[in-house]
């Protein structure tokens, strides 16, 4: 079943609930190498009716990077290392990044890493985390300190068990993005052709 709650829905949801401390929901999350699974984003943009929604699939191997699969509805690939962000559209390069001579990519990058493995050591220096637990999953609420990221967001809401269930974004314009995830499956080997996208050697 596909998760996409804030921590206030959370809270209202289960009485039971109580804070906790980073290293505790980390502590509840499946340790892995590498990670298959779908996603649902939905973009919700002030003016509109209705949500831009995207589908697709991401593979993501620890030390390598991530491999972000857009399937609907414009097919796109997206590869992020910790050295570089490569986006793709119709076999033609969009967007290509330094991550090391980009700070905000290096922000970004951070998060993704941190949202989907539960590694939140490297964020405490620039955010405020708030951690709730209860007896069903956990949630954590990330506000920025200040820096880049507090230029264009005002939170990050993360929701899971023994994996991340969703990301809530939530921007100073009043726009939101949620992104859920579903059927994770941990530590199968890498493809050799997810192997090349990822250019691992």
């Amino acid at each position: 079943m596909l998760i996409s709650i804030t921590l206030t829905a959370l809270l209202l949801a289960d009485a039971a609930g109580a804070p906790a401390t980073v290293k505790e929901i980390s502590a509840r999350l499946k340790p892995f190498t590498t990670l298959h699974a779908t996603f649902i984003e939905e973009k919700h943009v002030e003016g509109l009716t209705k949500p831009l929604k995207s589908t697709g699939r991401l593979v993501y191997a620890r030390n390598k990077g991530l491999l972000w699969l857009v399937e609907k509805p414009l097919a796109s690939e997206t590869v992020m290392t910790p050295t570089s962000l490569v986006q793709t559209i119709k076999g033609r390069v969009t967007v290509k990044l330094d991550v090391a001579a980009q700070p905000s990519m290096q922000v970004i990058s951070r998060l993704f890493v941190a949202s989907l493995t539960g590694d939140w050591g490297p964020l405490e220096a620039d955010f405020e985390m708030h951690a709730l637990q209860t007896p069903t999953g956990w949630a954590l609420k990330l506000t920025p300190k200040g820096g880049l990221f507090a230029k264009f967001a005002r939170s990050l809401e993360v929701t899971g068990d023994a994996s991340v269930h969703s990301v809530v974004l939530q921007e100073l314009s009043g726009d939101s993005s949620t992104t859920s995830f579903a059927a994770p499956v941990f530590d199968v080997l890498l493809t050799a052709d997810e192997e090349a996208r990822l250019g691992a050697k």
